[in-house]
């Protein structure tokens, strides 16, 4: 900064590192800041309020604002990502003029010191999972100097090391498959490459080779990569490279990440899941993936084709398995199966189960051209377990088969859909986003930074490692959720147990004084139920009457009756807990089921066996003729007609009303308050049992 230059009504103190001003908008110029700065961080100790401004060679400017944009408005040391500022503006950051550290006052003065620049490592990977890193964030030390516009390096013959410049919180680099280093010139300096994740060695090898792959055990820790450099072995090592043959050339640097991937839940390529292997002594170990070939005049689609029980996929957890081919008249593929269980010593080359596509088991699905077994069945011919061995046609004489793909099924998976790999804006991800059911995504494999990915349902929960995914809601890192937020209507599932570490929010009107159900996915406090009004529990059941008891702390995942005296809750308890969904959200008294809802969920007409009930509008009414609707967060009853009395069930609080029901013999979505439906082709509307038409004239 000591040939600094100022503005008109500013001044720069070297020798104090004092920048002062008499006017605001007054700037101190950044000495040999210019040029292409694209990826390029400004670093600065500063002593009071100041701002950044970009001007490119076309005197475009870039004004720093709040938020990130180059406004600070407190003394200290300070980072900027000068591309991040620019980026949306007119400001060409790869052609700038100038850098200037600005006044944002009337008059002043602060001081300025540690002024530098940097190009840290911020990988961007491609479509195909590859990223360039720019060679300007290579840092030589120890003996070597480096010119990153020619990418020449070179020794003094002593030591050497070059070092790759991460931000200082780290990169999650856990998806990294290799890295490479395309050199030339020499190709016999031994170097140690060393990658540390946060402290934490990740990687350190020696040899001559300049790149290479990282194992799973490696890439585990490679959480928040923030150092990664190659140094010579031993001082030797550098100092025996022949005189002239001490300056060599790197071309590029490459990280390779696994692509990003998308994949439903509910249907699952098999290849993709773990694969096992058998040894001769019956020892079980993971190996690599299953062989594939699919596509036409295929012998064996998976497996080896060898018949044998040395290796298997494991099924037993899925629904059904499901082989993607046309109906065949002639000739079956065969499919495999590992039947032996314990594992014996030396029965490794033992057949296990051996099954036709045409056998009992498979049945063939003519709208999607599949063949499918359920998991209930294969496990009946093989002694309860579901391990498939491969796939393979017939004989050797045989036709050729033709299968596209092999999948097994679940229908209630944990997750909706599963994402992994290095994200990548170039995936699609369209089944994700438009989505309206999915409450649950698995981004748990995923890396990359600050990816924003939703669905249609706001109420989807996604989880994930710190740092990948930029949605403000909903999001579960590490077993806790910044912020839950739950939309009224929209359907709601966790997988798990998590802590809502804010307040979560809950939107829904309520109308005061008009009986109604809540079922919600966590407890609620004292002050948080008052603030509605009265909840009740089912507690007893007299007759045909429903007994409820008011309670001062509803529990999550139970069904109530809520009489409101408010229009909505106020939820203010942080760090609350979000109970696993679980299997039912029934309370059973006397047979009489108060189930709640956390989806829509059609509830049958009443029939000879149950009748079904339900509140809308503050009154009890029965479902008779077509089904109908519940949204989620909502409750109804199921109550064997027996227990009916003249068709008529009625609902009391303990110390308060009876409220009977109203029969209504029309689908409800319970969403109108005024029941509406359509009748003979014209609307009519029933309030307290009685039917208007849309002029609001009774109908007799």
């Amino acid at each position: 900064m000591s040939t600094a230059t100022v503005s008109t009504n500013a001044t720069w103190t070297s020798e104090t590192s004092t920048f002062a001003w008499t006017a605001e908008n007054e700037y101190v110029v950044i000495p040999g800041l210019s040029g292409d700065l694209t990826g390029a961080y400004l670093d600065l100790t500063i002593g009071g309020a100041c701002r950044i401004d970009i001007v490119d060679t076309d005197d475009h400017v870039k004004t720093g604002g709040w938020n990130g944009y180059g406004r600070f408005g407190s003394a200290g040391s300070k980072t900027q990502d000068l591309e991040f500022m620019a980026s949306g503006s007119s400001c060409d950051i790869s052609k700038v003029k100038e850098v200037h550290i600005a006044s944002t006052s009337a008059s002043g003065s602060i001081t300025i010191e540690n002024v530098s620049y940097f190009y840290p490592v911020v990988p961007k990977f491609n479509s195909n999972g590859v990223a360039t890193i720019n060679l300007k964030s290579l840092v030589a030390s120890d003996g070597l100097s480096f010119d990153p516009s020619t990418g020449v390096v070179t020794c003094d013959g002593t030591s050497g090391r070059l070092s790759l410049e991460f931000l200082s919180s780290g990169v999650n680099l856990t998806n990294l498959k290799r890295y490479d280093v395309t050199i030339s010139g020499t190709d016999n300096i031994i170097w140690r490459s060393v990658m540390n994740s946060q402290g934490t060695g990740v990687l350190a090898y020696y040899g001559s080779r300049w790149g290479g792959n990282l194992t799973d055990a490696e890439r585990a820790k490679a959480i928040a990569v923030n150092e990664f450099f190659w140094e010579s072995k031993s001082t030797e090592e550098i100092g025996n490279v022949a005189e002239g043959n001490r300056t060599f050339t790197i071309t590029s640097i490459t990280l390779t990440a696994d692509k990003m991937s998308v994949e439903d839940a509910h249907d699952v390529p098999i290849a993709t899941l773990p694969h096992y292997t058998v040894a001769a002594d019956g020892t079980v170990s993971q190996g690599s993936a299953i062989s594939t070939s699919y596509g036409s005049a295929v012998d064996s689609p998976l497996g080896d084709g060898s018949d044998n029980n040395d290796e298997y996929i494991d099924i037993s957890e899925y629904d059904e398995l499901r082989i993607y081919t046309s109906k065949f008249d002639n000739t079956y593929p065969r499919v495999f199966f590992f039947n032996a269980d314990p594992i014996v010593e030396g029965t490794s080359s033992t057949k296990g189960a051996t099954v036709y596509l045409n056998d009992d088991i498979f049945s063939y699905n003519s709208t999607e051209n599949y063949y499918y077994a359920t998991i209930t069945a294969i496990k009946g011919i093989c002694n309860g377990l579901a391990k498939v061995i491969g796939v393979k046609k017939n004989s050797y004489s045989a036709p050729a088969i033709t299968v596209s793909k092999i999948q097994v099924y679940k229908a209630n998976p944990t997750y909706d859909f599963i994402l992994s790999g290095q994200y990548s804006s170039a995936t699609d991800v369209s089944a994700v986003t438009s989505s309206t059911t999915a409450t649950a995504i698995d981004c748990s494999g995923l890396s990359g930074n600050d990816a924003t990915i939703t669905t249609g349902n706001p109420n989807c929960i996604f989880v994930a490692k710190s740092g990948v995914l930029a949605n403000t809601n909903n999001v579960i890192v590490s077993g806790n959720c910044a912020q839950l937020a739950l939309t009224d209507l929209k359907p709601f599932n966790a997988p798990f147990e998590f802590t809502a570490t804010a307040a979560p929010t809950y939107n829904r009107t309520f109308t005061a004084d008009k009986t109604t159900t809540v079922c919600l996915p966590f407890a609620l406090t004292e002050e948080e139920a008052s603030s509605l009004g009265t909840f009740y529990e089912f507690n007893s059941v007299d007759g045909s009457t429903m007994n409820f008891t008011s309670v001062a702390t509803p529990a999550a995942n139970t069904a109530y009756l809520v009489v409101p005296t408010a229009t909505s809750i106020t939820l203010s308890q942080g760090n609350k807990s979000i109970a696993a969904t679980p299997a039912s959200l029934a309370t059973t008294k006397s047979d009489i089921e108060f189930i709640g809802t956390l989806e829509a969920t059609t509830i049958p007409a009443s029939g000879a066996e149950y009748s079904y009930f339900a509140y809308n509008n503050g009154e009890l009414v029965k479902i008779v003729t077509n089904a109908a609707t519940l949204p989620a967060f909502r409750a109804y009853f199921k109550v064997p007609t027996s227990v009916v009395s003249g068709a008529r069930i009625a609902a009391r609080f303990i110390g308060g009303s009876v409220t009977g029901i109203n029969e209504v013999s029309k689908a409800q979505n319970f969403l109108n308050p005024d029941r509406k439906y359509i009748e003979n082709g014209k609307i009519v509307i029933v309030k307290n049992g009685k039917k208007f038409n849309a002029a609001g004239a009774q109908i007799k």
